[in-house]
């Protein structure tokens, strides 16, 4: 389902499959959640720089969900989307999220053991329909929006000048 209030002038694009490219000197952080069954998903979001940022620019962000267990698991997404991020402030509240368009239907998505699937997004800092951000220190969280419990990965940080 399609969120009020969410802003949709954000650039999406997704791509299923792979992991995070390596070696792009981004930064990428991880959150696990297990089920009880030998089937466990880990959430991860990877950025395309450590570099400080500024208000303007593009800044690539890639979640991934992977079934880290040893069978085969399905995801299931409330909307036509399976991820999303949330920037978070220094103190770790939430302040914004992507703010994509997805539609109104639920997904799902069987994926073996060690498989991935990934969404990228481009976020235009501080762009017009975006979340508003003044220079200063962020956190980013990747999110699987799936029923129930959402997991979220571990933050990585993003610092926005001016």
């Amino acid at each position: 389902m399609m969120r009020a209030g969410i802003l949709a002038l954000a650039i999406v694009v997704s791509a299923c499959g792979g992991e995070p490219a390596a070696g792009t000197g981004g930064n990428v952080a991880d959150g696990k959640i297990e089920d009880g069954t030998t089937a466990a998903l880990e959430v991860t979001i990877s950025t395309s720089t450590t570099e400080p940022i500024r208000v303007g620019e593009t800044l690539n962000i890639t979640v991934t969900t992977t079934n880290t267990g040893s069978e085969p698991r399905t995801v299931e997404a409330t909307s036509g989307c399976f991820t999303d991020y949330e920037i978070l402030d220094a103190s770790g509240n939430v302040v914004g999220r992507s703010g994509q368009m997805c539609s109104a239907v639920m997904s799902s998505r069987a994926l073996d053991a060690g498989e991935a699937l990934s969404e990228s997004f481009a976020w235009i800092v501080g762009g017009r329909g975006t979340t508003p951000v003044q220079p200063g220190q962020y956190q980013l969280r990747g999110v699987l929006l799936q029923p129930g419990d959402t997991l979220r990965s571990q933050p990585v940080p993003v610092v926005v000048e001016g």
